[in-house]
């Protein structure tokens, strides 16, 4: 958001409608300064310099600011350092060359290199007296990044002085003295010695934004300066759930957000490894993960600002699917069990319990194939089975609860009346007794008129003609 002028304004260039001073005062350029809408910070556009300048005519001396409290601001976007005198931002500031004594007036400069008695700095601000005295030296001296906009703010408040980088409180000094002004014009951008003359060695390279002056101290303590996207908040509840091979994560909406980084430990508390970044959803699916390790989880959310805090930390152990469709089938002394494979299941257990529902036991374990014969049954009890995958270091859920009873074959003895009075006896099973039953109740003219027995001894085979028979009687015979 852009700032507006009030009672305290002196100067206030947007540079969104070319050179306008939004407080009416006219500024010139010496032709090397240019509007630009890329790169810029607060409204459609920036001030390109290029060795170049704009100077006020400050016939009221507006930039003399005294000894009340004051603030000047601009964002700025530097493209190179100098390595004399640092890039002047703005000031009204004269040197002996121009017919002074010695230096003389205010100047807010950045990033000088040089290594002299003064030193590097990343923000000054200088106050010389008529005389030539520096009575003010308030500095920053971490150089301040290049192609990246800062904001940068001084402030006075009665006899202490403030810098500001981006909001941020950098450095402090207390001090009585007067802002005053050898000339009568201000410059944005060179030193401007003398109207048209400008000191080459010092031009600001870059681009500024936004800039106002104010006749207030406007802050005293760390700020949010304007159009800023700050860091957003830290995502909160997130939840994971597991799968085979695989962790879905989800958490809550964080606004300011452009998007959001994962991270992820074996240990509660990190320390994190970001697994994906700027993912612009609030949900991901992490499949780089194996079966039976247990996982801790974070998420943070970013801007072009920076970056949140963590989030609350959410950990999951993935497991392998369960097997489906587990079916049992029961034989004499005997249960064929047989399910649905499991991908990349390495085996399975297969479990047993005399009660629906568990306590199971195992009675197989590493199973290779998806079916097994359990033969360590007793006839006529009932067995539930389950049966579990294995993957990685993990055991799935068991599978779905199938029942069966072995039973022993009843063996018979078959005896039929012929309608000539003569018997027939066969020794069969149980099956054998139920195909007959089932054949000779069939409707009359349907089906087949004979039936056949296989004869045990000789391989021989025998017909019986439906209507010989008169009667039959099935006599059980003890299990063999």
């Amino acid at each position: 958001m852009a700032y507006e002028v009030d009672q305290y304004t002196v100067s206030l260039l947007h540079f969104d409608d070319g050179i306008k001073d939004e407080t009416g005062k006219i500024w010139t350029s010496n032709g090397n300064v240019s509007v630009s809408s890329d790169p810029k910070q607060v409204g459609t556009s920036s001030l390109f310099f290029n060795n170049g300048v704009l100077s006020f005519a400050d016939s009221n001396k507006n930039f003399a600011l005294g000894t009340g409290d004051f603030t000047i601001e601009c964002f700025i976007y530097i493209t190179q350092s100098s390595t004399q005198y640092g890039m002047p931002v703005i000031g009204n500031y004269t040197f002996s060359a121009d017919g002074y004594t010695g230096h003389s007036g205010w100047a807010l400069a950045v990033n000088r290199t040089e290594q002299d008695s003064v030193g590097p700095f990343g923000i000054c601000l200088d106050n010389y007296d008529s005389s030539g005295v520096r009575n003010i030296h308030l500095t920053y001296p971490t150089l301040i990044t290049v192609n990246v906009w800062h904001h940068i703010a001084v402030v006075r408040s009665q006899q202490s002085f403030y810098l500001f980088l981006d909001g941020k409180l950098v450095a402090t000094q207390t001090s009585n003295a007067s802002i005053d002004v050898p000339k009568p014009y201000g410059y944005i951008g060179n030193y401007n010695t003398s109207t048209g003359k400008l000191n080459a060695g010092s031009a600001f390279h870059g681009y500024i934004d936004e800039l106002r002056i104010s006749n207030t101290a406007r802050w005293t303590s760390n700020f949010i300066p304007p159009g800023t996207v700050v860091a957003p908040n830290a995502p909160i509840n997130l939840i994971v759930t597991t799968g085979d091979a695989q962790v879905t994560l989800n958490w809550d909406t964080v606004n300011g957000a452009t998007g959001y980084n994962l991270k992820r430990s074996i240990t509660a508390g990190g320390p994190y490894e970001t697994i994906a970044t700027t993912v612009s959803s609030t949900s991901y699916m992490d499949t780089n993960v194996v079966n039976g390790t247990t996982y801790y989880y974070v998420v943070t959310a970013i801007n072009t600002s920076g970056e949140s805090a963590n989030s609350n930390e959410a950990s999951a152990t993935p497991i392998i699917s369960a097997p489906l469709n587990l079916t049992a089938t029961a034989g004499n002394s005997q249960v064929a069990l047989s399910w649905t494979a499991v991908t990349n299941a390495s085996g399975y257990n297969v479990k047993r319990s005399t009660t629906a529902g568990d306590p199971y036991t195992i009675i197989a374990s590493n199973v290779a194939t998806n079916n097994y014969m359990d033969t360590t049954v007793t006839n006529g009890t009932t067995y539930y089975y389950v049966v579990t995958a294995l993957g990685g270091t993990s055991e799935s859920a068991n599978s779905n609860e199938a029942s069966a009873m072995p039973v022993a074959p009843i063996n018979a003895l078959l005896r039929i009346t012929m309608n000539d009075s003569s018997e027939r006896q066969y020794k069969v099973t149980q099956t054998v007794v139920d195909n007959f039953i089932s054949w000779y109740d069939r409707a009359v003219g349907t089906g087949n008129t004979c039936y056949t027995f296989d004869d045990s001894i000789d391989g021989s085979k025998e017909y019986l003609a439906f209507e010989k028979i008169i009667s039959f009687k099935v006599i059980p015979l003890p299990a063999e």
